[in-house]
C-alpha cells in the first residue's frame, strides 16, 4: 500500500504494461502532492477509488489519470469531476458504465485529452464547453451515447471558428448526430476481457 507518511512527496507513478492485477490502491490518492498516475495496459479491476480528485483544502494536484486498457468497472467517481487541475483523463478500453455529468467540461476546464472510448457509458454527450476550455482530443466512440453533439462543441473544432482547438473528436455517428466529428467510430465494442 502507498502510505502518505512513507511517500509524502510522491508526484508521479508510472506502472504501465506491468501485468498488475487487483484493485487500484486508494491510499495513493491521499498523497497531497500526487499529480500523475499511468496504469495503462494492466489488469486492474473493480471501481476507481472514490477519493480520486479529492479536495485537499483549496484544490487537488492530480493532472493526469491514465487508466486505459484495464478491466475497471463502475462509474466515474464524483470527486473526479472536481479535479480542476486535470489535464489528461484517459479511461479507454475498460468496462465503465453510467452517464457523464453534464458539467464535466466546465468543471475540468484545463482538460486537454478526454478519452472515454470503448466502454459502456450511455446517455447524452455533455453539451457545454467552458470558454476557457483547452480540450484538444475528445474520444467517445464505442459506447452507448445518444443525442447530438452541440454547437458549443462543434464550434471548438478546427472546422469551427472559435479559438479553442479541438483537433480530434470521435464518436459513434450511427448513434449520435455529429456535424463536426473528425472521425466516426462504430458502436460495435469488443467483448470485455474475461467474459
Amino acid at each position: 500500500a502507498f502510505n502518505r507518511d512513507d511517500t509524502p512527496k510522491l508526484k508521479v507513478l508510472f506502472l504501465e504494461l506491468n501485468g498488475l492485477t487487483g484493485s487500484i490502491p486508494s491510499d495513493i490518492f491521499d498523497i497531497e502532492t500526487f499529480e500523475h498516475l499511468n496504469i495503462t495496459g494492466n489488469s486492474f479491476n473493480g471501481s476507481l477509488p472514490a477519493n480520486i480528485g479529492q479536495d485537499f483544502g483549496n484544490s487537488n494536484p492530480l493532472e493526469v489519470l491514465d487508466a486505459g486498457r484495464n478491466d475497471l468497472t463502475g462509474e466515474i467517481p464524483e470527486n473526479v469531476y472536481n479535479a480542476s487541475n486535470m489535464v489528461n483523463l484517459v479511461l479507454s478500453s475498460n468496462n465503465f458504465t453510467g452517464q457523464i455529468r453534464s458539467d464535466i467540461f466546465t468543471n475540468l476546464f484545463q482538460l486537454r485529452i478526454l478519452a472515454l472510448d470503448n466502454n459502456g457509458f450511455s446517455g447524452p454527450v455533455p453539451e457545454t464547453l467552458s470558454p476557457l476550455s483547452q480540450l484538444t482530443t475528445l474520444a467517445l466512440q464505442k459506447n452507448d451515447f445518444d443525442g447530438v453533439i452541440s454547437d458549443s462543441i462543434c464550434n471548438a473544432t478546427v472546422k469551427g471558428n472559435a479559438r479553442i482547438q479541438l483537433r480530434s473528436l470521435t464518436i459513434d455517428c450511427e448513434e449520435v448526430t455529429c456535424e463536426c466529428c473528425t472521425n466516426c467510430g462504430t458502436t460495435t465494442r469488443p467483448r470485455p476481457r474475461g467474459t
